[in-house]
């Protein structure tokens, strides 16, 4: 996948609400940041399918995620970090449902199926108790090793540890996993997704509380 011509621009590490004005530029580096996902090639294993496909995937995603307005990037919109809020763990089916469907010739349909199943899946696996979720966090791969990712999830971390809230995400990379342990959160749960067929998956948790010990 090419590389964004605005990337020449130095990125400045200071979070920053993601503006409906960058959703395209921001799905672009999400895009670029996912394409080697092991969930994404597991639904995708086309390369070519998945170069055409994933700007529009996560298109979807950061459609679905501003709404709630806890969508952050840095300067300019290499990356993004997608929350949802305490109480508001999935996003409402009639939004998935509208921003979804019209691009489901774009995935392919047993893509979409199987993208169906496992989101089903990790529902389930989300703690009882209130708690932010990061949805989707990615930095373009021309940004990463910039504290980009660290700097936007920033913008709800200390707010959650004031609020006494847990924070909830899942990834499928193992490198990702210790990305995430330097920010605070532990391993909850790791298996296989989409009942044993899937890619490596980790759940983690950064605990309320457990800075104020």
């Amino acid at each position: 996948m090419a590389t964004h011509p605005s990337y020449a621009q130095e990125p400045v590490r200071t979070p920053r609400r993601l503006e409906t004005s960058e959703i395209d530029a921001a799905s672009y580096a999400l895009g670029r940041a996912f394409y080697d996902d092991p969930l994404m090639m597991y639904l995708m294993p086309s390369d070519a399918r998945r170069t055409r496909a994933m700007p529009h995937v996560m298109r979807c995603a950061v459609r679905m995620a501003v709404p709630e307005g806890h969508s952050f990037t840095t300067a300019p919109a290499d990356g993004a970090a997608l929350f949802l809020p305490p109480g508001t763990a999935q996003v409402p089916l009639k939004r998935v449902l509208r921003v979804i469907l019209p691009q489901a010739w774009r995935f392919g349909f047993g893509p979409l199926s199987r993208y169906m199943a496992v989101t089903d899946e990790l529902q389930r696996k989300h703690p009882a108790s209130d708690h932010w979720y990061l949805m989707t966090l990615g930095v373009d791969p021309d940004r990463q090793g910039r504290g980009l990712g660290g700097a936007m999830m920033s913008a709800i971390l200390p707010r959650a540890e004031a609020e006494g809230t847990d924070v909830y995400l899942e990834t499928n990379k193992p490198r990702n996993v210790v990305f995430y342990q330097k920010n605070g959160f532990k391993v909850r749960e790791h298996f296989r997704c989409h009942g044993g067929r899937g890619p490596e998956t980790w759940t983690l948790i950064r605990e309320r509380g457990q800075f104020h010990a």
